[in-house]
């Protein structure tokens, strides 16, 4: 805050707050300030001078010193001033320090003569000596990304994120405002995204996390997309709470402090589907394939080599691609990775499908059962424990499960009644189980597809489980984090895994099947059992389930409502999902 002294007609001495007076604006100019000059107004004393600067006049002042600059943008004056240079670099070198060192000095001198003469006063600056400011880094992963946005024609940045039900959100900011979010974020209206803030509080910023950096191959040059995922922050820096991707986080922390890294590889079907003149979605399969079939009945041969192709130009490791069991269905499979980077993954193959098949003229469905008659669309999770850089899951030497991964399996089943909402969130879901290799009944076997989880024929780091049940509807920072918590408590707990159920539990018969404990057969009963949960209420925060839970008892009142029920599948989420 400035304030300048002046005597009145009575010839008191009064102060007057003040802008940046011009005397100051005349010391810039006579001293010929230079980049490094302009840099050292990041200084604190400097920025407690330019809070209440008319930022034209300050702009306008500081062109006139050099040639040298081309182009001056204050963001922020309050923060830091960011200056782009174009040419003349020389002042980038190592003296650059010393420079904006000597800057400092020469700023806090015309300040301290300016208040030494009576012209101002600066308030709560003792003899303008700098006070701590608030610390802003920016890591050398975030270095190396802007370095590469600049190298190679990114104009545009998405940042991506989800809400609480797993819906894709971004917005698009130019290239040059990616080191602002990446320093101080970019807020967005929250309140208008669903489940998350009310219009009374509805500030939120989001920070690129610069690991995730994609270009969008689908989006070529001149004037390239990049897309990053965020984390999303309150206004005072603290993590928002209803961010499934922070919540996956401190869940894979709890998982290092435990000595374990869970490493997660996503099994994902969707249908492909004929469009009609006007570009709409229809019902109509793009092909009439089934299980591994090949051309002619397999016509998505294309559609998934382009897919597999986009995944790899960014960065992501496709294994396995076939034509699954329904018309027009397909499933691609990913290399396992952490958690975290797994849920990335996930996000960004729904996106590249959809892509994909719309510059081919289709539609693709990720809806859980998009045809009464045919195979629904799984997600199947595999999971593996790693200790020390090491598969544990299995013991080397009597090639049996480890009693760490019997844990871990038998917490997951222990909790699968209680954790299916987020798993299986549409009504639609519950029309897929107990069909067409999806699982009905809470039991575990190896090899065998008929159950809830089974363990895959494998060996070394590929052995895993396998949990069945999940579709691709479910957010999957939430479904992740929800079943890695409920396999670490069985790990702390040391839960007793029961015997498994080695027989064919579809056409098993009531004698089998009686003890068997069942998933939900409907979204109400998956949201009773979810609002009874201590232990879901325990990772996911009571305001977050609350929002959840009331959402989907919404959603359960409207289908249990509806006179048909195919419809109200096909608007709800066919073209959604």
């Amino acid at each position: 805050m400035l304030r300048k002294k002046f005597f009145n007609k009575d010839k008191i001495e009064e102060e007057q707050e003040v802008s940046l007076p011009d005397i100051i604006v005349d010391e810039i100019k006579n001293e010929n300030f230079q980049f490094c000059d302009i840099a050292a107004m990041s200084d604190p004393c400097v920025q407690k001078v330019l809070r209440n600067t008319d930022e034209q006049d300050l702009a306008k002042a500081l062109r006139k010193t050099s040639n040298k600059i081309q182009e001056i943008v204050f963001r922020n004056l309050s923060s830091r001033a960011s200056v782009m240079l174009k040419e003349n670099m020389e002042y980038m070198g190592p003296q650059l320090l010393k420079d904006v060192e000597e800057s400092q000095r020469k700023i806090a001198s015309i300040i301290q003569k300016l208040s030494d003469n009576g012209e101002i006063l600066v308030i709560d600056i003792a003899k303008v000596k700098p006070e701590p400011a608030e610390e802003k880094h920016i890591t050398s992963t975030a270095m190396e990304v802007l370095s590469f946005v600049k190298e190679n024609d990114v104009r545009f940045i998405r940042l991506a994120f989800c809400d609480i039900f797993g819906m894709q959100k971004n917005i698009a900011i130019m290239a040059e405002e990616l080191e602002t979010a990446f320093e101080d974020g970019i807020s967005f209206d929250a309140h208008v995204i669903k489940g998350f803030k009310d219009v009374t509080d509805s500030d939120l910023l989001l920070f690129p996390d610069p690991v995730t950096l994609n270009v969008l191959p689908w989006r070529p040059g001149p004037g390239r997309v990049a897309r990053f995922y965020c984390d999303i922050k309150n206004p005072d820096g603290t993590f928002f709470s209803h961010d499934g991707r922070a919540i996956l986080k401190k869940v894979t922390e709890r998982a290092d402090k435990m000595g374990y890294t869970c490493k997660v590889g996503a099994e994902c079907e969707f249908y492909l589907f004929k469009t009609d003149d006007n570009g709409d979605p229809t019902l109509t399969p793009f092909d009439k394939g089934g299980y591994l079939d090949l051309l002619p009945l397999d016509k998505g041969e294309n559609i998934r080599r382009e897919i597999c192709q986009t995944l790899a130009e960014m960065r992501m490791q496709p294994e396995t691609s076939h034509h699954e069991q329904g018309p027009g269905q397909n499933e691609v499979d990913f290399k396992f990775s952490n958690a975290v980077e797994a849920a990335d993954n996930l996000q960004a193959f729904k996106t590249v499908v959809k892509a994909v098949a719309e510059r081919n003229g289709l539609f693709a469905s990720f809806m859980p059962k998009p045809s009464h008659d045919a195979p629904g669309n799984g997600l199947h999770i595999n999971l593996s424990l790693n200790q020390n850089g090491r598969n544990v899951f299995k013991n080397t030497e009597t090639g049996e499960l480890s009693a760490a991964s019997e844990n871990f399996i038998a917490g997951i089943l222990s909790k699968i009644r209680e954790i299916t909402l987020f798993l299986n969130p549409t009504a639609n879901s519950y029309e897929r189980f107990g069909k067409f290799d999806a699982p009905k009944f809470i039991s575990w076997s190896p090899h065998n597809r008929s159950q809830l989880v089974r363990i895959p024929a494998a060996a070394g780091e590929r052995v895993r489980m396998e949990l069945r049940s999940p579709d691709p509807s479910a957010n999957p920072y939430m479904a992740f984090a929800l079943i890695i918590s409920a396999g670490l408590d069985g790990i702390e707990n040391k839960t007793v895994l029961p015997p498994s159920v080695n027989v064919d539990l579809f056409t098993a018969d009531e004698s089998v099947t009686k003890n068997l404990d069942r998933i939900p057969d409907s979204l109400r009963d998956a949201i009773d059992c979810a609002g009874k949960s201590a232990f879901v209420n325990a990772i996911l925060t009571e305001e977050l389930l609350n929002k959840f839970l009331d959402a989907k008892l919404t959603e359960a009142e409207e289908f249990e409502k509806a006179k048909d029920k195919n419809e109200f599948y096909k608007n709800k989420y066919f073209t959604v999902l």
